[in-house]
């Protein structure tokens, strides 16, 4: 993969964490539940890590697709 794609890939990743982070915090702000709070938050991580993990090469973007496919899944 080249070094464009990777970084459109790690950007797309990092601005889905800050769309996710902002869903929990409109949640909270919101006093929805705990588990949706919690959802979002999670999912925010998930992205954040992804994003990470393509940065600096240890993952490769069809492991991500298929952890991130069984991680919805689960």
């Amino acid at each position: 993969m080249k070094k464009e794609e990777i970084a459109t890939l790690v950007k797309y990743r990092l601005e889905q964490a800050q769309i996710t982070l902002a869903d929990a915090r409109f949640l909270l702000d919101g006093n929805r539940s705990p588990q949706s709070i919690v959802n979002r938050s999670y999912y925010a991580m998930f992205y954040a890590a992804l994003a990470l993990m393509q940065n600096i090469g240890r993952c490769h973007p069809s492991t991500l697709a298929s952890s991130a496919f069984s991680i919805r899944n689960s």
